[in-house]
């Protein structure tokens, strides 16, 4: 049974077993009793799905090649080649990551300061249409900031307890230049506090990313990839690390 049918299947249990209980003994004692088990095994078992998850997408090696642009930056969804040039940022190139031949990255710079724009794009029949958001700076010590669309990056790369800093900042429907100001934003105030990020070079991109990959993977599998607090505080809403506005 695959996790997915695990926790319906729990889910399901947990909702039908204590009216049952009920019924059969009429003791709201025991309804409760049996209610509270029930709850602490659908969350016994949504937290053993979810390290299972995160150990799987770690586990896999990222591995990114530059490729020729599968369409023109002019013709990127949403007129955000138009609106990243207006912000300050030139094309760098196309990324494309192994065994995903459906889906690419448009990769921007910024002009003066040390971020990098990744646009996801995700291929609908023959057109294209924009998956991922995202503004990435890295720092010497391995902390990195990101101000992204995806929820997904953000559960999966935030709140990772180590030695270096580590914010994501979420905004899931946000347009370039409302990405772009909260960045912008962060960047001027680590650097007035004296936090210098590494100067944006698109020839070292992936090995940044691929760093910032290992370095979260060792620092996961360290703590037993996701601790039961941590899967409490995703449950509730309040996964530290990440920075919503």
């Amino acid at each position: 049974m695959n996790n997915r049918l695990l926790i319906i299947a729990t889910v399901a249990l947990a909702f039908i077993v204590p009216p049952v209980v009920l019924l059969v003994t009429r003791r709201i004692e025991v309804f409760t009793a049996t209610m509270t088990v029930s709850l602490l095994v659908l969350y016994l078992v949504g937290w053993q799905a979810m390290r299972a998850a995160v150990r799987s997408y770690y586990e896999k090696e990222l591995s990114y090649t530059w490729i020729d642009p599968p369409l023109a930056y002019s013709d990127l969804p949403r007129g955000y080649h138009e609106e990243l040039e207006g912000l300050g940022y030139h094309p760098a190139g196309f990324l494309q990551r192994k065994g995903l031949a459906d889906m690419q990255t448009a990769v921007y710079v910024h002009r003066e300061l040390p971020i990098y724009v990744l646009v996801g794009l995700e291929r609908s029949g023959d057109s294209w249409a924009t998956a991922v958001l995202q503004f990435d700076t890295f720092y010497p010590d391995g902390s990195r900031l990101s101000t992204t669309t995806s929820k997904t990056f953000a559960h999966l790369s935030a709140g990772v307890k180590g030695e270096t800093t580590r914010l994501v900042q979420l905004r899931e429907t946000g347009s370039p230049t409302a990405l772009d100001g909260q960045h912008v934003g962060t960047v001027r105030a680590w650097l007035a506090g004296k936090r210098d990020p590494i100067p944006a070079n698109p020839d070292r991109l992936i090995e940044y990313l691929e760093q910032d990959r290992r370095r979260l993977r060792d620092t996961l599998r360290s703590s037993g990839w996701v601790p039961f607090p941590a899967f409490l505080q995703t449950v509730l809403g309040r996964r530290p690390g990440i920075l919503r506005f």
